[in-house]
């Protein structure tokens, strides 16, 4: 079920901070996260291109709350994000019926549709529907950054563990200035992304 408090945070249920990236599924709620469709579901046991949630088994993850059934997709690394209003997910298949509207803004809802379809049709995420992000390696050391600076850590500890392993820690600032520079915005951007800017990571 959907807990209130989760809201506050843009989520409609609070993941285990123990989890690892791959398995945790943070359900987000539309408004911080651009790429949710949402749709009207309508039990449809006897269709054949109805939306089968069981058959997709441990990659969907279901909150329900009284407006609709938040839908996640994912396998921890791709994910696909639907509101559902009508009739409720469960063991029976579901037709779905999709909202959208305007033209500008269908860039997005498109794109989550045809992962959907290929999801649905195929069991699994398809590659070329869901690219690489380009800068992942950069958010992961942002976000250990993050998680160093919270634990206490000092640039040079971020130097050394995300930077450079072998730095030589003595006097360090004066003969590797590259490495310091790189600590440096490493450390500005993880406050920058502590202060608001993480919600970019979202789109």
């Amino acid at each position: 079920m959907e807990d209130k408090r989760a809201l506050a945070w843009n989520l409609h249920a609070f993941e285990d901070p123990d989890l690892a990236v791959p398995e945790a599924r943070p359900v987000w709620a539309a408004g911080a996260h651009p790429w949710v469709v949402r749709a009207t579901a309508q039990w449809s046991s006897a269709d054949g291109d109805a939306l089968d949630i069981e058959r997709l088994g441990s990659l969907a993850t279901l909150v329900r709350s009284p407006e609709a059934d938040r839908l996640l997709l994912s396998d921890g690394c791709r994910s696909i994000r639907l509101d559902l209003r009508g009739s409720r997910i469960g063991r029976a298949p579901v037709r779905l019926s999709y909202e959208l509207a305007g033209i500008e803004a269908l860039e997005r809802p498109l794109l989550v549709l045809r992962r959907l379809r290929a999801l649905a049709i195929s069991g699994r995420f398809l590659c070329s529907l869901h690219p690489r992000v380009g800068r992942a390696h950069r958010l992961v050391q942002l976000l250990r950054t993050h998680d160093a600076l919270q634990a206490g850590a000092s640039q040079a500890d971020i130097a050394q563990v995300l930077v450079r392993k072998d730095l030589e820690r003595s006097r360090w600032r004066i003969h590797s200035p590259s490495i310091r520079s790189q600590a440096q915005r490493l450390v500005a951007a993880a406050r920058h992304m502590d202060k608001g800017g993480f919600w970019r990571l979202l789109e």
